[in-house]
Order: structure tokens, then sequence, then C-alpha cells
């Protein structure tokens, strides 16, 4: 089944599309976040693929547009790399009120610039998501959690220094538990 929904931002709508298996009781979800230009279908139609595969094996997805790309009403001015961080806490709060949604399940995946608002979500939610992927990420998970070395990051006050090495700390103990 799936479900087109409109959230609220401070300034903007996102879109969602909430796909569920059918009969959903109590589904895990995976939360996808989509990379810089794209929309909530992905490239090629990938985010759109992944959601049906998803619910044909019983895990539910939540895909959506940042503002200013997709079906996003927002000319592109909000767009923000902590609007989108923001928009990705609201899709969670959100999937957390649904009955149909195992809220001890949930997962997230970012693409490309989507892997890097993955990462920074994942700092104030990491003991809430059981597992994340990273696609095509703009991070490196291998050595150190830290930006692709593009010159492009350094204009974000984001997490490009130790704090992303915190976090690659932090997620490293929360997984391996797991």
């Amino acid at each position: 089944m799936v479900e087109k929904i409109t959230l609220k931002a401070d300034k903007y709508e996102i879109p969602l599309v909430l796909t569920l298996p059918e009969n959903a009781q109590k589904a895990p979800c995976v939360i996808m976040c989509h990379g810089t230009g794209s929309s909530k279908d992905e490239a090629g139609n990938q985010y759109l693929d992944l959601a049906q595969l998803l619910a044909e094996r019983g895990v539910a997805s939540a895909r959506f547009d940042f503002a200013g790309c997709g079906e996003s009403a927002d000319s592109g001015i909000n767009q923000t790399f902590m609007a989108e961080v923001r928009d990705t806490a609201a899709v969670y709060d959100y999937i957390c009120t649904r009955k149909e949604i195992d809220i001890e399940k949930i997962g997230i995946i970012g693409y490309s610039q989507g892997g890097r608002v993955m990462a920074m979500f994942l700092d104030t939610h990491y003991d809430k998501i059981k597992a994340a992927v990273s696609w095509s990420g703009a991070c490196h998970w291998e050595d150190r959690l830290s930006c692709s070395g593009s010159r492009s990051w350094t204009r974000y006050p984001a997490r490009c220094d130790g704090s992303c090495q915190a976090l690659r700390r932090r997620l490293r103990r929360r997984y391996r538990s797991a």
C-alpha cells in the first residue's frame, strides 16, 4: 500500500510517500534520504524500486523530497543542509506515530548527499536507529567518518571535523552490539 502524505516544515511542506507491506502490523521501516538535485524516487527510480522490493519482504519505507526537489512546492530557497537534516527528523517523528510501524526497527539509507544528511541525523538519533546505509554517500565510513574531501563541504558548519570521528565511534559501539 502506498500513501502520499504532506508534512509541515517551518516554511514549506515535505512531500512524503509511505510504502507499507500488505497487512502491515508493526513492520520495520527504512527512511530514504535522496541526493542533491534528485527526488524521493532517486536517480533511475532506485528508491521507488527499493521501496517496492522492501514492501514485498515485509518492510515499510518512507521516501520524501527535500525543499526545492521533486514534488516540493518550495522554490529551493529553503534548501539548506541543516533543513534537510530537520526534514529527516520530521519524517522520523511522523513514522513513529504510525501504528503500522515498529519504532524499535527503524533504519535509514542515504544516497550521495543524503548519506551526509543521514550521518548528521544519526548524530542526534543514533540510539533510535537500528541500521544505517550510506549508498554512494558523501561520507566515508572506513578510516574515519569524514567528508569526501570535497572543498564544497567547508561551507557547512557541520561535522567535517573531530565530531565525525566521535559519531563514528558511537555508531560502531551501537551497531556492533545490535
